[in-house]
């Protein structure tokens, strides 16, 4: 497991050429909301990213 600490607004880039993007949009108490952008090369089902 991987654990990376980030302020609001600050980015998580993953993959090669910046494939897909997490953005930390709000924290809360108890609550962090994550907003996910991927290129059109990669397609989005539920909680997995899968490469076309």
């Amino acid at each position: 497991m991987l654990i990376l600490s980030r302020n609001r607004s600050q980015e998580i880039i993953i993959g090669e050429n910046a494939e897909i993007r997490v953005t930390v949009l709000s924290v809360s108490e108890n609550q962090v909301r994550l907003g996910f952008t991927a290129q059109k090369t990669c397609l989005f089902t539920g909680l997995k990213f899968i490469k076309k």
